[in-house]
């Protein structure tokens, strides 16, 4: 007999925001680069086709965070989803506004965190 163990990480990676610049937790994100909208890259491995991957973004109240259906993985390891231009001008404006972005990952009816990106 064999057995697959589908273990869960203590935390999965960051997420990205494809139209920002910088890495690790914190990057910025120019207005004239999110124009159309944003995508929001979560990639890790071993990603499973029953992993079950909800994004989080948090920013001004109401349109500035947004709710963001939850996506099945890909043997591929790497799933986008996009963010509307509505979210993202919802966020920016005269002060310095930041958002936050993190996503959960529902393996075998465990939920996992990852880290948490601001921008």
């Amino acid at each position: 007999m064999e057995y697959t163990v589908n273990t869960l990480p203590a935390e999965f990676p960051v997420p990205k925001l494809t139209q920002a610049t910088g890495t690790g937790t914190s990057v910025t994100l120019a207005p004239l680069n999110a124009q159309n909208g944003g995508t929001v890259s979560v990639e890790y491995t071993p990603m499973y086709t029953t992993d079950s991957i909800k994004v989080t973004m948090v920013g001004t109240a109401g349109a500035g965070s947004p709710v963001i259906p939850a996506k099945n993985g890909v043997t591929a390891g790497k799933v986008t989803f996009d963010i509307t231009k509505a979210a993202i001008a919802a966020n920016v404006g005269n002060a310095n506004k930041t958002l936050t972005l993190k996503y959960d990952v529902t393996r075998n009816g465990k939920v996992v965190s990852s880290k948490v990106l601001t921008v």
